[in-house]
């Protein structure tokens, strides 16, 4: 057995990676979404569940052409169910980091299991996933839909922490 040394630990998301690794686990945005789940599960289970009851949820599943947003609020409704509709069509071409994505933040959300009501665990599990998928599909989206999707945790997690090495 080694000794124990006092040097600090390193952040496993900063660990040296081959391009193939990245994209069978989160695409070239693996760091980022490692250190975001790694902070989720430190995220008090009151907090999280807070941010996802104040984002709305999906309830306009028709074409926006067709349902024109009536007030400002449906507005922002309509646009993040149609930047949520873009990020759905990127992540279908990427299946593996999709089904990594979910059993993650399945595993992080699990711990709320039993203290909030089911409904909010799963919008709890919503709005940590789209926020996931949302970073490991960065490179894809345009700035103003990644802002819509990440906005819910991008007080509490900044991305300048999860783009900097810890």
């Amino acid at each position: 057995m080694e000794p124990q040394t006092d040097e600090p630990r390193t952040d496993p998301a900063s660990a040296p990676m081959s391009a193939e690794r990245m994209q069978v686990r989160f695409g070239e945005m693996t760091p980022q979404v490692v250190r975001f789940l790694g902070r989720l599960a430190r995220v008090p289970i009151g907090t999280w569940s807070q941010i996802a009851q104040s984002v709305p949820a999906d309830q306009h599943r028709v074409p926006l052409a067709d349902a024109p947003p009536i007030d400002e609020e449906e507005e922002e409704i309509g646009e993040l169910a149609a930047a949520r509709a873009r990020l759905r069509a990127i992540v279908d071409g990427m299946p593996g980091p999709l089904e990594r994505a979910e059993q993650r933040v399945r595993v992080v959300s699990r711990v709320a299991q039993g203290m909030v009501d089911e409904a909010v665990l799963a919008r709890m599990h919503r709005v940590a996933l789209t926020a996931v998928l949302a970073l490991a599909a960065q490179p894809y989206l345009s700035e103003s839909d990644f802002t819509l999707l990440y906005s819910p945790f991008a007080p509490l997690i900044p991305l300048e922490e999860l783009n900097s090495a810890a």
